[in-house]
C-alpha cells in the first residue's frame, strides 16, 4: 500500500505562518481592548517576555513562527517515519 508522504518544510511553513499570525493577532487585540490579563499570562509562559505592546506582538509573532515551523518539521518527520515503520512491519 502506498502512504503519502509529508514534505517537512511544507508542512512546517504552513503551521508557522498560522501560529505567527495567530500570536501576532493575540498581541495586538489584547493591546486594542486592553483586558484578559489570564490571555497576557498565559502567552507570556510560552514566549518569553510577551506582553500586550506592538513591540512585543510582532516579537510573539516571530516566536510563534519559529516555534511552529519546528513542530510542523517534528510532525512530519514523524508522521513519515511512523508510515515506515508501518510498512515494514506488514
Amino acid at each position: 500500500m502506498n502512504h503519502i508522504k509529508l514534505v517537512p518544510v511544507s508542512l512546517g511553513l504552513a503551521l508557522a505562518v498560522v501560529g505567527g499570525a495567530s500570536a501576532l493577532a493575540i498581541g495586538i487585540l489584547l493591546r486594542l481592548f486592553m483586558n484578559g490579563k489570564p490571555v497576557v499570562a498565559a502567552v507570556g509562559q510560552m514566549y518569553i517576555g510577551f506582553n500586550p505592546s506592538f513591540f512585543s506582538s510582532i516579537i510573539g509573532g516571530l516566536l510563534g513562527f519559529v516555534g511552529a515551523f519546528i513542530a510542523g518539521i517534528i510532525i512530519a518527520w514523524l508522521y513519515n517515519m511512523f508510515n515506515v515503520l508501518l510498512e515494514t512491519l506488514r
